[in-house]
């Protein structure tokens, strides 16, 4: 074997190393990245109700967000249905949450709920407070938040419930 087939055969080995190693790299942030959003707890911690007036009343959602993983998660964005009694009721978001690894935020969502598009939700409220002295309020959506350098947008489902009050 000659001189110049030894130096590409040894460029060519360094190329690949140099290759695979950035590929190694990259599926490792991605995977990284994807298992602390798969690993994210959505809760609803509170129920407030304010400003009531005639036609509607505002409703502040306090979400807690959890990060149990070892990595921060940046951007993390929501949007997610609310239901009352399992009627629902409007949908809320949130968005541009950084979390730090192995910790919580809580997010205030505030919604604007109007009477008109409450009858069936009403009716069971007024019998839950009745019986119970209390009535339940769900949120189903989905957090989504960047990959792989903001290339890629990883989704996880969510479900929380809070009883009220």
């Amino acid at each position: 074997m000659g001189k110049k087939m030894r130096k590409w055969i040894i460029t060519l080995i360094f190329t690949i190393i140099i290759i695979v190693s950035i590929l190694s790299f990259i599926f490792i942030n991605y995977k990284s990245d994807v298992d602390a959003i798969n690993n994210i707890n959505v809760r609803l911690d509170g129920i407030d109700i304010f400003n009531m007036k005639i036609t509607s009343f505002k409703l502040i959602l306090k979400v807690e967000i959890l990060n149990p993983s070892n990595r921060t998660i940046n951007q993390l964005s929501s949007n997610f249905d609310i239901f009352i009694e399992n009627n629902y009721i409007g949908e809320g978001n949130f968005s541009n949450v950084n979390i730090e690894k192995n910790s919580n935020i809580s997010k205030d969502v505030i919604i604007t709920i109007y009477y008109s598009g409450l009858a069936n939700a009403t009716i069971d409220i007024i019998k839950n407070l009745v019986n119970e002295g209390e009535f339940s309020l769900n949120i189903k959506g989905t957090v989504y938040a960047k990959a792989l350098f903001g290339m890629s947008i990883i989704k996880q489902t969510f479900n929380a419930t809070k009883t009220y009050p």
